[in-house]
């Protein structure tokens, strides 16, 4: 894999009436429970965010998922499925 940078984290929570977590790790290979994520995103029921990152954030690998808590090693589903949109170079 060629290392590459984030730019944008768009995250869309508006189905579900529970706090959802985008939880992204920089590894090839995840076992969630056990991975610890790189970076904990909030996502606030029914709400939708997007996170312009200017400078990149800059990884090797992509691995990301949501969870119902904010713990980095959770693996609780969220309530709802979260849309997801990233923009990376």
């Amino acid at each position: 894999s060629e290392p590459g940078a984030i730019h944008s984290i768009s995250l869309d929570n508006t189905g579900s009436s529970s706090a959802a977590y985008f939880k992204f790790f920089d590894a090839a290979s995840v076992t969630m429970g056990t991975t610890v994520a790189d970076m904990v995103l909030k996502v606030k029921a029914s709400s939708r965010y997007d996170f312009e990152i200017p400078t990149g954030l800059t990884f090797t690998y992509v691995s990301f998922a949501c969870t119902a808590n904010q713990d980095p090693e959770d693996n609780t589903a969220p309530q709802l499925g979260v849309g997801v949109k990233l923009i990376v170079s």
